[in-house]
């Protein structure tokens, strides 16, 4: 990190609530909007900004823009060896409706209820992760990523500390559709530990 580093979701699917879950290792982080949850024409509607030293990392829930008024604050301890996994939860609503929850290892650490949690529209479209800001500073490094809704039976709301991890193929299945780039070792051709590029594919 130390320099203007972020990335956004596709575009989500419509609805008022999201949350997101990432290991996170930080440490001195300047002032810069961390997460943005924002509508489909690219209005913030809630902002979680970072701060902190090389002891703690604080944390603003804002109304709207990185500007906006602080709804809400929470902290947690300044590490880049120790992982920790955070996760956040809105509900975009107008006073009284809207709601905001944040958990650091599987336990809440602050939440906001009957609220105002959005500056406009209710429906989250998009999120922005990382440093957003001109002249942001600070070591952070994000891994094991989720974001889901409140659509669907399953995986609608926290999932807890999760770890993502790479499964390579290691033998051809019943149903063998595609067309190997060499040979009939179809598994073979994608079970690269380090990606080959085109040498190898189907």
């Amino acid at each position: 990190a130390g320099a203007l580093t972020s990335f956004r979701t596709p575009l989500l699917e419509s609805d008022d609530m999201v949350v997101v879950g990432m290991a996170i290792r930080a440490y001195s982080p300047a002032d810069h909007a961390f997460l943005r949850f924002m509508d489909i024409g690219g209005n913030t509607l809630l902002t979680v900004e970072m701060t902190g030293d090389s002891d703690t990392i604080a944390f603003n829930v804002r109304l709207g823009s990185i500007t906006g008024m602080v709804i809400g604050t929470f902290s947690m301890a300044a590490s880049l060896t120790d992982r920790q996994y955070l996760e956040f939860k809105v509900i975009a609503a107008d006073d009284p409706d809207g709601y905001w929850e944040a958990r650091i290892n599987g336990s809440t650490i602050a939440y906001g209820e009957d609220v105002q949690t959005t500056s406009g529209a209710t429906a989250i479209r998009k999120v922005i992760f990382g440093l957003q800001d001109d002249g942001a500073s600070g070591d952070i490094m994000i891994d094991d990523l989720y974001i889901i809704n409140s659509l669907g039976s399953v995986n609608n709301d926290f999932l807890g500390d999760i770890v993502v991890e790479t499964i390579n193929p290691d033998t051809d299945g019943d149903l063998l559709e595609w067309t190997p780039s060499s040979g009939l070792d179809l598994s073979n051709m994608i079970d690269d530990g380090i990606p080959d590029d085109d040498t190898t594919y189907l």
